[in-house]
């Protein structure tokens, strides 16, 4: 990150408050990614913006933003240099409502831009083009869990299609770009534009659901010829056995590699039963077993 001696404002964007008000791990963790970095941008005035998740059905009593608040007060953020943007229900309303407030402050028009850095590139492509060419904004991404990256990325993908969709309809110079995206925008509005798009959306969710699955469905296969090859897994074994995960290849592996040495007795039917729980009747063999015990002991 280039420039730090040139910012004007600091934009954090939050992630999700649940009914009790506390704030999801995710915008914590962009919290403490700042909070980490203060010293880097000390005196410098921050903008947190985010009201709750224009998806949820009960929305929070208080909003993101307000509890963003209260969390940086208590690592010794000073609440003068702290300002609220209250309305937004996604990452493109962040960035309209964003403008709003700063369009107020003549001299704000280097800016840096905080979230997770699975969601850096798409937010920075919607600042970018609500803000338009009179501002610079640079991103500063917080490190996310690698699960929560892989997770995120092909709806990430998707949501910055349907964000082009949505802002391909308004030019940044616009005054009363906030009034026209809260029209056609489907979290806002139930004007026929809206609808038409968030038929659009569906049509988009559905075809991309296909596409992931066709593209998990893909490396599932090539997945299981490479554990058949490496096993040396026989037709016979495949169909008769429930082979779900890399271990369960891997015991039948263990098992084969046993039964060429000389085991005892015991060790033999110990490796028999073994090889009877890949089976899909995997049960019955246990039951057997159990009443076995049961009639020596009674």
């Amino acid at each position: 990150m280039k420039n730090l001696k040139k910012i004007d404002i600091i934009i954090i964007l939050g992630c999700g408050v649940d009914k009790g008000g506390k704030i999801s791990r995710i915008t914590q963790e962009r919290l403490d990614f700042f909070i980490k970095n203060k010293e880097k941008f000390f005196n410098i005035p921050i903008l947190l913006s985010g009201k709750c998740s224009g998806l949820k059905k009960d929305k929070p009593k208080i909003t993101e933003v307000q509890v963003m608040k209260k969390y940086l007060m208590t690592k010794g953020i000073k609440s003068r240099n702290i300002y609220l943007e209250m309305k937004s229900l996604d990452t493109i309303s962040n960035a309209i409502f964003s403008k709003k407030i700063i369009e107020k402050h003549k001299n704000w028009k280097n800016i840096i831009l905080i979230t997770s850095d699975w969601h850096m590139n798409r937010s920075l492509w919607i600042f970018k083009r609500v803000f338009g060419n009179s501002y610079s904004i640079n991103s500063f991404s917080s490190v996310s869990d690698k699960k929560d990256k892989k997770y995120k990325k092909s709806s990430e993908d998707l949501l910055l299609i349907i964000a082009k969709k949505i802002l391909n309809k308004i030019q940044s110079s616009n005054k009363k770009m906030d009034k026209i995206f809260q029209k056609i925008h489907p979290i806002y509005s139930k004007d026929k534009i809206a609808k038409d798009i968030a038929k659009e959306i569906v049509k988009k969710k559905k075809s991309h659901s296909l596409k992931i699955n066709k593209e998990y469905q893909k490396n599932l296969i090539e997945k299981v010829i490479k554990l058949i090859n490496k096993f040396g897994v026989t037709p016979a074994e495949k169909k008769k056995y429930v082979l779900s995960t890399d271990q369960d290849y891997e015991i039948l592996d263990k098992i084969k590699q046993l039964e060429k040495q000389k085991l005892s007795i015991k060790d033999k039917e110990l490796v028999k039963f073994i090889r009877t729980q890949l089976e899909e009747d995997w049960r019955t063999p246990i039951i057997k077993l159990l009443d076995s015990m049961l009639k020596k002991y009674n």
